[in-house]
């Protein structure tokens, strides 16, 4: 618990200490932040916040999943601390060998993934039909002028966009 409660701090740095209070079936979890008198209960926190709070409470359990699907990873998080959690992600996944599998629609999740575009799945629809297609699959052939992967994933070159009709 003082891993994850050091971390979340780390990364919510107006956080001053978790603790859990006595609820209705069970105990809750409630924040106490720097600046506000009364402590906040879990679900009134914002939705990046529970975001941080749960990732960090997967990959620090004494035996953590070997298999982690996160949908909409990037959803309620700064661009900035959203960078943060992918590089302990990516650390976590290394360091621990599990696999992380997780959705957007953010093309700065895709920049991430320079030197593993094997890694990365493009999505899309044909025809009615879902295929799954690497990235690294999609730039065979081409010749992207060190353009970043979510800017070729972003502008279709790379498929993986909606077709919208007119």
């Amino acid at each position: 618990f003082i891993t994850i409660e050091d971390t979340f701090k780390r990364y919510i740095p107006e956080v001053e200490k978790l603790s859990f209070v006595p609820g209705s079936n069970a105990k809750q979890l409630q924040v106490r932040e720097k600046f506000i008198d009364k402590p906040i209960l879990l679900q009134d926190l914002s939705e990046g916040t529970r975001l941080v709070l749960t990732i960090l409470t997967i990959v620090y359990q004494e035996n953590p999943p070997t298999l982690i699907g996160l949908e909409e990873i990037d959803r309620g998080l700064h661009p900035r601390l959203f960078q943060q959690v992918i590089e302990l992600l990516s650390q976590i996944s290394r360091e621990k060998k599990i696999q992380i599998i997780a959705t957007t629609h953010n093309p700065y999740l895709v920049d991430e993934f320079k030197g593993f575009e094997e890694a990365v799945v493009i999505v899309e629809k044909i025809n009615g039909e879902t295929k799954f297609t690497t990235l690294a699959e999609k730039l065979e052939g081409l010749m992207p002028e060190e353009e970043p992967l979510g800017q070729l994933w972003y502008s279709g070159i790379v498929g993986g966009v909606p077709v919208y009709a007119p």
